[in-house]
């Protein structure tokens, strides 16, 4: 789970129920527990570049929108998320396009991230850099290398390719909506949801994004990071990443009338006066 301001969430023990002794556990944004609110900040004549004041999240929220959003995809919105993939494979057109000029620019981008590969082997034999930071450029070198391969594949096997591809997802997500999931309960197999969430982002106290893998089950991790990266740059990643590999599915909301109704059905409660309405925007690929 990622902050609107690039950094990751930390879990912690928010409370425990008197009655049963469960635990129910809170997420905390990292910048804020290691960086203070504005508030403090201000009080304490520090800087405020890069805060972030976002609330901390109860985990009942994270498994209310998770249930709801996957009990509306296998129900009533399973047809329009399908239609979402339909109307791109129907819109798709395969157009004659020159991108000579484009698999060039992405050969001199292999070629330059190689001879940086080769450097950097230079640079940590003679012990001029060391093994973690060899470690992270080598892998940065890497990844820019198979991207930019990937690219050439899609680009030298034309847009037949790219539509054979849309295909066989849109036949991917149709069997990952055909299977058996037990809604009847109050937390969803963990199984599940780890096959089916890649990422939440938290861009305010009430609204969220659900990135969701239907298709690509076996797809690596699209949100790997390097060590100490900045917020602000992670943040555009996921921002860019979203745009680039994932369709908007719908946005929904779950109201206090909803939340009531299932803190009620497994004996809980809310408190009306500290509730706000989420909002959530759920992104399928």
């Amino acid at each position: 789970m990622e902050c609107g301001c690039g950094a990751r969430f930390q879990q912690y023990k928010w409370r425990k129920y008197k009655d049963t002794e469960d635990v129910v556990k809170g997420y905390a944004c990292r910048n804020r527990v290691g960086n203070n609110t504005t508030k403090y900040r201000q009080a304490n004549d520090l800087p405020l570049e890069g805060v972030c004041d976002r609330k901390s999240i109860s985990e009942w929220h994270l498994e209310l929108m998770i249930k709801d959003t996957l009990e509306e995809m296998w129900g009533f919105r399973k047809e329009s998320v399908l239609k979402a993939f339909e109307l791109i494979k129907d819109n798709f057109v395969d157009d004659d396009v020159d991108n000579s000029n484009r698999v060039k620019e992405l050969e001199s981008k292999i070629d330059k991230n190689k001879q940086k590969l080769n450097k950097l082997i230079d640079l940590y034999t003679e012990e001029n850099i060391d093994k973690k930071e060899f470690n992270e450029k080598r892998e940065q070198y890497t990844r820019l290398v198979k991207e930019a391969e990937g690219e050439i594949r899609v680009l030298v096997g034309g847009l037949g390719l790219a539509e054979k591809n849309l295909e066989m997802k849109l036949s991917r997500i149709k069997e990952t909506l055909e299977q058996l999931v037990d809604f009847d309960t109050e937390k969803l197999e963990k199984d599940l949801i780890n096959q089916l969430v890649d990422k939440v982002i938290v861009r305010g106290d009430c609204d969220f994004e659900w990135l969701l893998n239907l298709s690509d089950i076996e797809t690596n991790d699209l949100f790997s990071f390097y060590l100490n990266e900045k917020y602000e740059i992670k943040r555009q990643k996921s921002t860019e990443i979203r745009d680039s590999k994932y369709t908007l599915a719908f946005s929904s909301v779950i109201t206090i009338d909803r939340a009531r109704e299932y803190r009620r059905k497994y004996g809980k409660h809310i408190k009306p006066r500290r509730w706000n309405d989420i909002s959530y925007e759920v992104y399928v690929r």
